[in-house]
């Protein structure tokens, strides 16, 4: 019980509970990061793992100001709501975790904490990227015609393209590429297919976070 207060008990066992508030999720990423880093850290050789702390501040930090806990995931197509992005972040580390702890493949070629810090980053590209504007949309309940937020690209984004622009990180190989395809056949010209499929053979990492975003983008009935 008391492990559960610990960050790194959140890489391997926290789960998105039901009715959960922006700020229980901005709350339990924090705690998730600060795990992964710890977890990191250690196994990095680095004796004193609360050097890591300032970092994670600076990056938190940055986080608030840019809007990654309230925006959007999408114009419309997942999770375009206030707070979508984060909430994609953090359900595609539910289903990545799942992976890991399922599939004795995965378990036993990629770290936990890896495969969560690619789930918990893959789509940095995404923030800042949208801004809000109005316009009537038909209500679904009621039928009438109400004002509704909707979302749109804003025009300044760097043209790096999806995945991409969410590599600005410290990553090895495998991390890299993980994000770097995590869209898969979607976000890949025929010119590329080799490169992504060289990818996906070599690092068993960039298969699961290609798996656990697809996963978090389909919405399958309670059975």
């Amino acid at each position: 019980n008391n492990f559960q207060l610990r960050p790194e008990w959140y890489v391997s066992e926290y789960r998105i509970p039901k009715n959960s508030t922006i700020e229980d999720l901005r709350i339990a990423y924090m705690m998730t990061m600060m795990g992964v880093a710890l977890l990191r850290a250690r196994k990095g050789g680095i004796v004193d793992v609360d050097e890591q702390m300032p970092k994670l501040e600076k990056l938190f930090t940055w986080l608030e100001g840019a809007g990654f806990y309230t925006g959007p995931s999408s114009t419309q197509y997942h999770h375009a709501f206030v707070g979508g992005n984060l909430y994609h972040h953090m359900d595609t580390m539910d289903h990545i975790k799942d992976l890991w702890h399922g599939m004795r493949i995965f378990h036993k070629r990629v770290r936990i904490e890896d495969a969560v810090l690619v789930a918990s980053v893959h789509d940095y590209c995404k923030i800042d990227a949208y801004e809000s504007y109005t316009k009537k949309m038909p209500n679904p309940q009621t039928g009438n015609w109400e004002p509704t937020t909707c979302y749109k690209y804003k025009d300044n984004l760097m043209p790096l393209g999806h995945g991409v622009s969410s590599m600005f990180l410290r990553l090895t190989n495998a991390e890299a590429l993980a994000i770097r395809w995590h869209m898969g056949a979607y976000r890949c010209v025929e010119s590329e297919t080799h490169e992504m499929y060289q990818a996906v053979e070599k690092h068993p990492l960039v298969l699961m976070l290609q798996f656990a975003d697809q996963l978090s983008t389909t919405n399958y009935p309670e059975v």
